[in-house]
Parts: C-alpha cells; sequence; structure tokens
C-alpha cells in the first residue's frame, strides 16, 4: 500500500528586539488550522536567529519556507543574531542562503512588509517566490497566508494557490489586493504542484532493481545524499536505499538528473518518472 509523502512547510517567525510574537504565533496558529496534514507539515522555527537558517533547512529540507515578521522598510527581513540583536537579511544574504538549497526549497513565502524586492531577487535561487509591495497588516497576512495553504493542501499548484489568496484578500479588503507578488525562476513551473500526487511509482523501484547492483546503488545514493543518511543502519539493498533517500527527501530534480547522466539511453523513461514525481497531469 503507498503511504502519502508530506511537505515540510518551515515557518520562520522572526522578531525584533523590541517586539513580542504575538502576530506571527496567530499567524501560525492560522495556517494550522488550514492545512492537511496528511499533505503538508508544519514545522514551526520560532524566535529564529540568523545562525538557525542552515542547521533547520538542513534537518528538516522543506520544500516551503515561509517567513512571518518584519521587512526593514527598504527590502530586508529582520531576524535577530545569537546575542539577540536585530540585523537585516538583505536579498544578497538570502540569495546565498537559498543557493545551498536550489533543488529543495521550492518556494519562499515573505509575510512581512516592503518584501516585493526581495522576494524577485530570491527568484534566482528557488522556483517561485512571494512578497509584498506594501504594509500588509496583520488581518490581512493571516488572510493571505490561511487562502494561500487551504488551497496548496487541495491540491492545488502554487499558482492558483497564490491567486486564491488574492482573491481571498480582495473580499476582505479592496487595498490589500495588489499588495503582493509572485516571482518565478526562469527554468520553473509555478503550474506544477508543490508536492508528488502518490509516492514514485513502483515501476521506478523495478527501473531501479534492474539497472543497479545493491552496492552500485547504494555508491550512487550515497553520492546523493552526503551526510543526509546514516549508511550503516542496514546493508546495502536497492529498495531499501530508495526508501531511505525519500524518507530523507532526496528523491529532487537533482536525483532525476543524476539518473539521466547513469542512464543517458533511457532518458524518456526516467522523463515519465520525473513527471510523476512532480504530479503534473
Amino acid at each position: 500500500m503507498k503511504t502519502q509523502v508530506r511537505t515540510n512547510v518551515l515557518f520562520l517567525a522572526s522578531q525584533t528586539a523590541d517586539t513580542t510574537s504575538a502576530a506571527t504565533d496567530e499567524e501560525f496558529r492560522a495556517i494550522g488550522e488550514v492545512i492537511d496534514p496528511r499533505r503538508l507539515c508544519l514545522v514551526p522555527g520560532l524566535a529564529v536567529r540568523v545562525g538557525d537558517l542552515l542547521p533547520w533547512l538542513n534537518a528538516h529540507r522543506p520544500a516551503i519556507v515561509h517567513f512571518a515578521g518584519h521587512g526593514d522598510g527598504l527590502g530586508g527581513i529582520i531576524v535577530r543574531d545569537d546575542r539577540g540583536a536585530s540585523i537585516v537579511l538583505d536579498s544578497q544574504k538570502l540569495n546565498l542562503l537559498f543557493a545551498n538549497f536550489r533543488d529543495v526549497v521550492r518556494v519562499v513565502v515573505l509575510s512581512a512588509c516592503y518584501t516585493h524586492a526581495l522576494a524577485e531577487a530570491i527568484a534566482a535561487q528557488v522556483e517561485c517566490a512571494i512578497g509584498t509591495s506594501r504594509v500588509l497588516g496583520n488581518d490581512a497576512a493571516k488572510t493571505f497566508s490561511s487562502a494561500f495553504y487551504d488551497a496548496l493542501s487541495a491540491g492545488l499548484d502554487v499558482d492558483a494557490a497564490y491567486r486564491q489568496a488574492v482573491t481571498s484578500l480582495h473580499l476582505a479588503d479592496d487595498e490589500a489586493r495588489e499588495a503582493t507578488g509572485l516571482f518565478t525562476r526562469a527554468d520553473a513551473n509555478p503550474g506544477e504542484r508543490v508536492f508528488p500526487k502518490d509516492p514514485p511509482s513502483d515501476a521506478l523501484r523495478e527501473f531501479l532493481g534492474m539497472r543497479f547492483t545493491n552496492h552500485e546503488f547504494r555508491e550512487f545514493a550515497q553520492r546523493l545524499a552526503g551526510e543526509h543518511v546514516d549508511w550503516n543502519q542496514a546493508p546495502a539493498h536497492v529498495a531499501g536505499d530508495f526508501e531511505a533517500l525519500r524518507d530523507a527527501r532526496l528523491i529532487n530534480p537533482a536525483f532525476f538528473d543524476a539518473l539521466d547522466r547513469e542512464f543517458p539511453a533511457r532518458r524518456p523513461t526516467i522523463d515519465e518518472f520525473r513527471e510523476e514525481w512532480r504530479g503534473v497531469g
């Protein structure tokens, strides 16, 4: 029986040194009330400090990163450093951060004021980024986020979920409807679902088992996984190692690109598996 693969949403709540967490707590709660836990796993990253970012992204490997907090008014996000002082993450810093997770993070939502230009810049690294062009009040932020994640949970793609969220803003507040923008990387398609409809099929496992020995697939998997998987837990076996990659959220674009390089003559078949993973169709 197939098990549902859940997509991690890492919710990063940032506060300045002189603000409370009340607004971001409410936004987190609003998202948690609408998501389908069978599809989306909301991971709290509360009171985030700059030193938390890389460890949390490595640990959770989220497809969606949601920043909730404050902008600096000039296009940056305010977080705290390890001493509790407020610092600004500008486009250069966030581009550098997300360049390390180009094949992991698909969507970044910047739920903070004046992050329109920042979202446009981040879209050079992630597939889609959402930002705001003006002040977005707490109620508007909750309205937008609730509608966006409700739509994703219902199986809509990023573009459709974004349009529903904008509609929700429009219904609640005419002035807020043009406050957000969606930016897309040149090679990305916002019309793709953020998560696969199902885990990769049994046919993919059969394909791997026919073309790799157990030892060969272990070496292939180790090259992809780096230190994200502890390979000392079980003997090398194609099916088991495939599940380890999937559990580590490493069945991603890089996985299929590596298969293309290993078996260039089988590219049409690999493309079919890639499309199944994306949930297209």
